[in-house]
């Protein structure tokens, strides 16, 4: 059975969510944070916040075991934009 994970990270104005899945699809760690948008709080915050709810969804995962991840990030259209 292989190690690998893949991570996914939903940043919102509100939270933060990050999970780790294995390539079976079972989930392996999950996190939770406030809200990581930087149009809403600030690119620092933000960068803050994210990194918060992913320590905590790796706790028991190495994270050199991740070969992939996703980001869902609201209002990312806007920062392509400005």
């Amino acid at each position: 059975m292989s190690d690998t994970v893949v991570v996914g990270l939903d940043i919102g104005g509100t939270s933060t969510r990050a999970t780790v899945l294995t390539l079976t699809g079972q989930r392996v760690g999950t996190g939770r944070a406030g809200g990581g948008n930087p149009t809403s709080h600030g690119a620092e915050r933000a960068a803050a916040e994210l990194l918060t709810a992913l320590r905590e969804a790796l706790t028991d995962v190495d994270p050199t075991q991740a070969a992939a991840g996703t980001i869902g990030l609201a209002g990312a259209g806007r920062l392509l934009a400005d």
